[in-house]
């Protein structure tokens, strides 16, 4: 029976943390469709890669920093 509970208590910590991941990932989505990199005036191709760079590289930071967030709180 306690290893029953144990393995009840580990999947549902389990579930939780994808549960968590998932909802961080959602709002990172939400928050990179609300920045728009699109401009009405005419830019460079280099310009438009650059911020085409940026916003790439800052979806990725969010994504690293709230799947880390995440495993710190089920420690």
């Amino acid at each position: 029976d306690e290893d029953r509970l144990q393995l009840r208590f580990f999947w549902q910590t389990i579930a939780g943390f994808c549960q968590l991941s998932r909802k961080s990932i959602e709002m990172i989505i939400e928050q990179f469709q609300r920045d728009s990199i699109i401009s009405g005036l005419a830019m460079q191709e280099d310009h438009i890669r650059a911020q085409t760079q940026t916003a790439f590289n800052t979806i990725l930071n969010k994504t690293r920093s709230a799947f880390f967030r995440n495993l710190l709180s089920l420690q």
